[in-house]
């Protein structure tokens, strides 16, 4: 598959992929999952694709609960934090 201006090109997470210290709120906590260096060095190569293709870049994030958060909302904070760095 090409990526060119004719499809989406999508920056899908899961956030069960992301580790046990940036996310528990998803109902299957990843204690090897990646961490936010390897989240970010992922969203530059995206958007360095994007970027060399036109393309607007586009994003998705997927399978969090906040009901499986903690007291002080860690998961959503850390999730928050990313998203700002994400779009900034």
């Amino acid at each position: 598959l090409e990526v060119n201006e004719d499809c989406a090109f999508v920056f899908s997470l899961d956030a069960d992929a992301l580790k046990t210290e940036l996310m528990e709120a998803v109902s299957a906590v990843n204690p090897r999952g990646i961490s936010r260096d390897q989240l970010f060095s992922l969203w530059k190569f995206y958007q360095g694709i994007t970027h060399s293709k036109n393309l607007r870049p586009l994003a998705g994030i997927y399978e969090v609960n906040p009901l499986y958060d903690t007291i002080s909302a860690k998961s959503i904070r850390s999730l928050s934090s990313i998203l700002y760095e994400m779009i900034n």
